[in-house]
């Protein structure tokens, strides 16, 4: 009789002892998947990071529009003991030269320290210099000035077709559009990339996140 119950304990515990089984391999089961769900989840997030970037070396056409205009300041510099006939082919104040020299050497010291400005705020936005302040406004000013100064090519072309000895007036003009078209491709880089050495712009980070 006692092995009877016994025997028909023994069966009467397996089919709970099979569950519990059934259930360990469930939890177990789940565990892994809440293990590879989240290693998915990581290996996503990763995967979905932008890129570092690396930012060019060198902003050439910002090298190239700072070193002109710093060329241009010596250049400015160097007409205070020109003759009033070379003052005059330029298109310079001539007589003022003759009249007023301490004037008209001021007046070419104060324009050749503004275009040596320019050149430095176009150094700084290329990374060979410290950065200066208001960078990104003062290279959209400069741009402006160069490139409104190259404008003026559209109404000499008629008067130069008429006087060609005044082409030298032309080719000024044509002279300030390259440079004020160097000076923007240089901003827009700098807007798009940043300094050359620095992080890319946050503007630009934020957009392809």
């Amino acid at each position: 009789m006692l092995l009877r119950m016994a025997s028909h304990q023994n069966i009467s515990e397996r089919p709970r002892h099979r569950q519990g089984i059934a259930r360990g391999a469930t939890l177990r089961s789940m565990g892994g998947f809440a293990r590879q769900g989240g290693i998915m989840t990581v290996s996503a997030t990763v995967a979905s990071a932008p890129p570092s970037q690396t930012v060019s070396l060198h902003n050439y056409p910002l090298l190239a529009g700072g070193y002109f205009s710093l060329a241009f300041a010596v250049l400015q510099v160097s007409g205070i003991w020109w003759s009033a006939s070379a003052i005059r082919y330029l298109g310079g104040p001539a007589k003022l030269s003759i009249d007023r020299p301490i004037t008209y050497a001021v007046l070419c010291l104060v324009v050749a320290a503004g275009v040596a400005l320019f050149g430095l705020y176009a150094l700084s936005g290329a990374g060979k210099i410290r950065r200066l302040p208001l960078l990104r406004t003062g290279l959209i000013t400069v741009t402006s000035i160069y490139l409104l100064r190259g404008l003026l090519a559209i109404p000499q072309i008629p008067v130069v077709l008429k006087h060609p000895d005044l082409m030298r007036f032309l080719v000024f003009s044509v002279i300030s559009l390259v440079v004020g078209a160097l000076y923007l491709a240089g901003a827009m880089y700098l807007y798009r990339y940043g300094r050359p050495g620095e992080a890319p712009s946050s503007r630009l980070l934020l957009a392809r996140l």
